[in-house]
């Protein structure tokens, strides 16, 4: 088996959000896509967005809202952000698993010396606090699963974006944990370690890709 290793210089939320669901839905390969967005409040496909978002807030900083095609809680997405997304074959019935695709990301901070591990709500935690929110979308026989790392993020932006929560479908707001891995200088020496890691852990190999908002995804 080999994965294709997407590497994109998008950060236009809809761009990316659309290359996940265009690989998912249009291509058979394994696919592992690391990724940024521009200032956006993501909320899950089940979610009351204008119950989730600081719309006052929102609109004064300019910040995007878009939804995605997992479920899932509210997330904030930033420069301070990275965002990994695994696209996999499988077999129906056993194609959630959560842990599977924690693993390469939490192996990754293990060899920072952060104590990460699995919380109990689909996210990775240091010490209770949150550092990545996950989801899930099964598509046939395929999975896609996605997840968020904060390493330098805006926590005040992050915290004023989403409201506190309310009854109904909400998303739960966690504390949250910076772990200022890299700065914008050493992103591409994050993004090479994250790949070695999944690549070694899933025992495959990896194809590498950098994915040009110009060009299309054929």
């Amino acid at each position: 088996m080999h994965v294709h290793c997407i590497l994109t210089d998008s950060k236009d939320i809809f761009y990316n959000l659309a290359a996940e669901e265009f690989l998912l839905k249009n291509k058979e390969d394994n696919f592992f896509m690391l990724w940024q967005s521009d200032p956006t409040v993501v909320v899950g496909k089940h979610q009351n967005t204008m119950a989730e978002v600081n719309y006052p807030f929102i609109r004064e900083k300019k910040i995007v809202v878009a939804r995605r095609l997992s479920g899932g809680g509210t997330v904030y997405h930033g420069p301070g952000n990275l965002n990994f997304t695994f696209i996999m074959n499988g077999e129906k019935g056993k194609l959630v698993d959560f842990k599977k695709y924690f693993t390469p990301v939490i192996e990754f901070l293990h060899t920072k010396n952060i104590p990460a591990k699995a919380g109990n709500k689909n996210e990775i935690v240091v010490n209770g606090l949150k550092i990545s929110g996950n989801a899930e979308h099964v598509f046939k026989n395929r999975v896609l699963h996605h997840g968020t790392l904060l390493f330098d993020s805006d926590l005040e932006i992050l915290k004023k974006s989403v409201k506190v929560e309310q009854n109904g479908l909400i998303g739960r707001k966690c504390p949250i944990y910076l772990i200022f891995l890299m700065r914008w200088l050493q992103r591409m020496l994050l993004l090479r370690i994250l790949i070695v890691l999944f690549v070694t852990i899933f025992k495959t190999q990896a194809i590498i890709h950098l994915l040009m908002k110009k060009r299309n995804l054929s």
